[in-house]
């Protein structure tokens, strides 16, 4: 069974403790020069890895991968975006990149196990109790609803196709090393990209140590989660992974920003019964997997 076993630690890293993390972090000011040192300590850890392991190869997939990770670097920003707004809103409607991850294991990949109607039924479900959320916002004139939409929609379309490619990767025998230091070389440029284009109010102030550090936290947070769900993907198909992940992103952060971040308290009973609902939804994906 040690397929469970980087599936189970992947849903510790990266929707537990890297959520907390980014929901602490992506309020601060100079955004996007923490998204910087974030990749850049991202990057250190793969080469450092490639160094080690010796097994590093730069070629036509390397650079392949590396343009890969600059998309991924605004996918990141579009997350942090949206979890500053809402981490428990923004895990509702998080399935949409796991959608599309699966529609392209099964067509390009020709992977049989796909959605069956259990899992469509509870995707429907807890889009639609999202989507009530922000309805029962409307009287409230509560415009970062839209904005939370706009980054999610950001995310969710970048990482949909950038997931799929971690497992094409993994199944052409690409090493974990080269994936690696592709992946994050092309997030650390893609982000001095966004750096230089989102503007002097989302860069701030240059950061002190105690900032640079917390980008170190956040690669801390953010590397182990991509070289499990790698090597996760070199073992399993991702009609059969995938579902497990996108039960836990679901449920985990959503707990965490209701609860451990106290969004609760600002949302009205007819939405907490959308999550409720959002829930159940939840439940029926579990048990048609």
């Amino acid at each position: 069974m040690i397929w469970h076993i980087p599936i189970f630690l992947r849903i510790i890293t990266g929707d537990i403790i890297s959520k907390i993390l980014i929901k602490k972090i992506t309020g601060l000011p100079s955004r996007t020069r923490r998204l910087c040192w974030q990749f850049f300590f991202a990057m250190i850890f793969s080469y450092i890895l490639a160094f080690f392991m010796e097994n590093l190869s730069i070629g036509h997939a390397w650079l392949i991968i590396a343009i890969i990770g600059i998309f991924n670097s605004y996918g990141a920003y579009c997350q942090w975006r949206a979890i500053d707004i809402s981490l428990s809103k923004k895990s509702l409607f998080t399935q949409s990149d796991d959608l599309i991850t699966m529609l392209l294991g099964y067509v390009i990949l020709d992977e049989t196990k796909i959605l069956n109607i259990g899992i469509v039924a509870g995707l429907i479900i807890c889009l639609g109790a999202a989507g009530s959320i922000l309805w029962f916002d409307r009287k409230s004139k509560n415009y970062r609803n839209m904005e939370l939409l706009k980054w999610v929609a950001g995310f969710s379309i970048v990482w949909g196709f950038a997931i799929f490619s971690i497992r094409f990767f993994a199944i052409k025998n690409i090493s974990a090393t080269t994936f690696l230091t592709a992946w994050y070389s092309g997030a650390y440029i893609g982000s001095l990209l966004i750096l230089l284009l989102s503007g002097k109010k989302e860069a701030g102030e240059k950061l002190d140590l105690a900032g640079i550090s917390s980008g170190l936290a956040l690669a801390s947070c953010i590397w182990p989660p991509l070289f499990l769900g790698y090597w996760t993907y070199t073992i399993n198909y991702i009609t059969i992974a995938q579902p497990f992940f996108m039960i836990s992103e679901i449920i985990f952060p959503t707990m965490l920003g209701l609860f451990y971040f106290h969004e609760i308290k600002t949302i009205t009973k007819a939405q907490k019964n959308a999550f409720a609902i959002a829930i159940l939804g939840i439940i029926i994906i579990a048990l048609s997997y």
